[in-house]
């Protein structure tokens, strides 16, 4: 399993409309096989970040879903509002134990 954080700075009067427009861009991911779920975070210390953690089978899986051409439109109204930071990271351990060996 492979994690991808995204955190974006968002100015408080967009963040309506940043979410309808990720909303748009979930409603395609969704769909795609090796996409397990993803959820959009806000942070509660009245700074303009959005975070988001999506959870894939594999990062090739979430690669796949990436050249989906329904997808530009979708993510250009993300991108209008926001630009992410991505970082990915492997599943060491959840609550079902150890899922990856760190080396």
């Amino acid at each position: 399993m492979i994690v991808c954080v995204n955190t974006y700075e968002v100015p408080s009067q967009q963040v309506d409309a940043f979410v309808q427009a990720f909303s748009q861009v979930l409603d395609l991911l969704k769909q795609k096989p090796g996409f397990i779920r993803v959820r959009l975070h806000r942070a509660n210390d009245d700074s303009d970040q959005l975070m988001t953690y999506a959870e894939w089978d594999s990062l090739d899986d979430q690669r796949a879903a990436g050249q989906d051409p329904g997808l530009v439109p979708r993510m250009k109204a993300v991108l209008a509002i926001a630009r992410p930071k991505a970082q990915w990271f492997d599943v060491l351990l959840d609550e079902r134990g150890r899922v990856k060996d760190p080396t």
